[in-house]
C-alpha cells in the first residue's frame, strides 16, 4: 500500500549532550498486543520519548537486551531504519533523530514498525500523535490494531513528549506533553520488579456464536476485561477480575452490554491493569 519514499542512514545509538546517567523510572512490563509474536505477546520495545528535531527515545520491556536491526520509523510518509541499536534490559536508549522527519512542537505523529511492511498494520509496534499533524495521519491505522484510541495529545509546550508510567501509551492521557526533555541513554540498577507478562488466545476465530478466550499469566494480576470496536469504542464490559498465575478461560457470546449481538466485524478483547494485552478476535453472522 504505501511506498518507501526516503532512507536515512543507519541510526546508531548516541549519547545526547546532557543525558541522564540514572535511568527514568521503568514505564512496566505492558502487553498491548503486537509484540514479536503478533497478534499476542509482548512489545519489545516502546517509544517512551519524542523530542522533534533531536532524538527519539526506546524503551525495552523485556529481560533481555534488544538489537533493533531490522525496526523502522515512520513519519507519514517519511521512513527510515533504526539501525543496530542494543536497547538495554528494562533500560533505555536514544535514537538520533531522522532529518527526512518534518514533526515539531506544534504536531506530528511516530510509528515503530517491527519490518519495512508499512502497508501491514499488525507490524506496527507502538505509535504517538502531538498536536495538528504536519501530514497526513495513520491514526485510523494504529487503532485498527489496538495501538491508538481516539484524539491526538496535545501540543508540545516544554520540546518533548513523555509516555507516562504504568500506561499502556495508546491514549493522549497516556502522555506528558509539559515536561522537557530528559533522554536516557542507560542499563538499570538494582532489581526490577517482577511484572505479569500475559498472553492471549482466542478460539474458534472467526466464530459465529462464542468464543473461549484464553489468558495466560505470568504472574496473579487483577484486570478489567472489555471488548471494543476497532476504533477504540468499548462495545462490552465484562467486568474486572483476579487472575491467578496459569491459564484462566473466559467465554465471550458476540453480545454488546445492551445484550444484543454485535455484527459481523473485527473485535478487540482487551485485558487492563497492572499488565496489559490484546486478542483480535473476528465475528461472523
Amino acid at each position: 500500500m504505501f511506498r518507501l519514499i526516503f532512507l536515512s542512514l543507519v541510526a546508531l545509538v548516541f549519547f545526547v549532550a546532557g543525558a541522564n546517567a540514572q535511568c527514568d523510572p521503568a514505564l512496566d512490563v505492558l502487553d498491548d498486543g503486537s509484540g514479536a509474536n503478533g497478534a499476542v505477546g509482548l512489545p519489545s520495545v516502546v517509544i517512551s520519548e519524542v523530542n522533534p528535531g533531536d532524538y527519539i527515545e526506546l524503551f525495552n520491556t523485556t529481560a533481555n537486551d534488544f538489537n533493533t536491526t531490522g525496526y523502522w520509523f515512520c513519519s507519514p510518509f517519511l521512513y527510515t531504519q533504526v539501525g543496530a541499536v542494543i536497547v538495554p534490559a528494562g533500560g533505555y536508549a536514544t535514537i538520533p533523530w531522522p532529518v527526512v522527519f518534518t514533526d515539531t512542537n506544534a504536531g506530528g505523529e511516530i510509528q515503530l514498525y517491527k519490518s519495512g511492511l508499512f502497508g501491514v498494520s499488525t507490524d506496527i509496534l507502538d505509535f504517538v500523535c502531538w498536536g495538528v499533524n504536519p501530514h497526513s495521519t495513520r491514526v485510523a491505522q494504529a487503532a485498527a490494531v489496538g495501538k491508538w484510541s481516539g484524539g491526538c495529545a496535545g501540543a508540545l509546550t516544554n520540546g518533548a513528549i513523555h509516555r507516562k508510567v504504568g500506561s499502556t501509551g495508546t491514549t493522549a492521557a497516556d502522555y506528558d506533553t509539559d515536561a522537557p526533555p530528559s533522554p536516557s541513554n542507560c542499563v538499570p540498577t538494582g532489581v526490577t520488579p517482577q511484572l505479569p507478562v500475559a498472553r492471549l488466545n482466542a478460539f474458534p476465530n472467526p466464530f459465529s456464536a462464542s468464543t473461549q478466550i484464553d489468558v495466560s499469566l505470568s504472574e496473579p494480576a487483577t484486570l478489567r476485561v472489555g471488548v471494543y470496536s476497532v476504533n477504540g469504542a468499548r462495545v462490552r464490559d465484562l467486568g474486572e477480575q483476579s487472575f491467578p498465575v496459569g491459564d484462566t478461560r473466559l467465554t465471550w457470546d458476540g453480545t454488546d452490554n445492551a445484550g444484543n449481538r454485535v455484527p459481523s466485524g473485527v473485535y478487540l478483547v482487551r485485558f487492563d491493569g497492572s499488565t496489559s494485552a490484546v486478542a483480535r478476535v473476528i465475528t461472523l453472522r
